[in-house]
């Protein structure tokens, strides 16, 4: 109970009784908002992102690339000059950026 708990999640519990199976809440999900890693790990399977400055929620066209925004390759730039979003990943963290605010952020306004 103790990790459903942590995890603000609810628990029943299932029993097998001679009428056949019965269920039982053991614990009631918490209103609380979600946990923000298993969030954002839900929504980047989905392919949704939000901006790290404007924190639009945007899906799907974006190009990816490891490198910072200061050494930006001319062909990931060439594809946000083109319209798509920006998703930067790195081993320890991935940035979005809608298009609007990777144009300003590799100066392309």
């Amino acid at each position: 109970m103790g990790i459903g708990k942590h995890l603000g999640i609810g628990l029943i519990s299932i029993r097998r009784e001679d009428s056949g199976f019965v269920c039982h809440e053991v614990l009631e999900p918490s209103t609380n908002a979600p946990i923000q890693k298993l969030r954002d790990l839900a929504s980047e399977r989905k392919r949704i992102f939000a901006c790290q400055l404007c924190k639009t929620i945007k899906e799907g066209n974006s190009t990816k690339t490891v490198y910072p925004l200061d050494k930006m390759p001319n062909w990931s730039q060439n594809e946000v000059k083109k319209g798509k979003d920006l998703l930067i990943e790195n081993k320890d963290k991935k940035e979005f950026y809608c298009n609007r605010c990777a144009r300003i952020k590799l100066n392309l306004i």
